[in-house]
């Protein structure tokens, strides 16, 4: 067994696909804070389309939400890189 640590594999995922049952309690980095992804509110305002993506934080004391536009990105740990 190696005694490396192994950095995780980050994707970039569109606000728009992300999607609850595939990326729920995966890390995530939005606007450089990481977060643990637990869900998305999709509504209009006057300036269009948006996205709220839900987290708490990655110690599991606070929670939040952010507002993204549609092609707007967040970068979310893949499966199994660990946190």
């Amino acid at each position: 067994m190696s005694d490396t640590l192994f950095e995780p594999e980050w994707e970039s995922v569109r606000a728009e696909d992300l999607v609850i049952s595939l990326h729920r309690g995966r890390v995530m980095v939005v606007r450089g804070e990481r977060t643990t992804f637990t869900g998305t509110f999709v509504g209009t305002d006057e300036l269009g389309l948006y996205i709220d993506i839900y987290g708490r934080s990655t110690d599991g004391r606070s929670s939040k939400y952010i507002k993204f536009r549609p092609g707007d990105t967040v970068q979310v740990m893949t499966k199994g890189s660990g946190s």
